[in-house]
């Protein structure tokens, strides 16, 4: 399909942050590793407080050689 996407009735997209972890038990970030520390600052109160977070970013931060 060119641009259009039809999702099952228990998925639901948004490009809302905020929205998108409204509820969640586990939010699971899949960001190069360049992008996550930026993106978490930035969207840090989207967080629910007692989700567990999971990330897939591979690599490192190069400015602090981190995982």
């Amino acid at each position: 399909l060119q641009g259009e996407c039809v999702l099952p009735e228990t998925v639901s997209a948004t490009c809302d942050s905020g929205e998108a972890m409204r509820g969640c038990e586990m939010v699971i970030l899949a960001l190069p590793a360049q992008k996550s520390v930026g993106w978490i600052a930035e969207h840090v109160s989207d967080f629910p407080e007692d989700a567990v977070v999971c990330s897939t970013a591979k690599g490192l931060y190069v400015e602090t050689k981190q995982l």
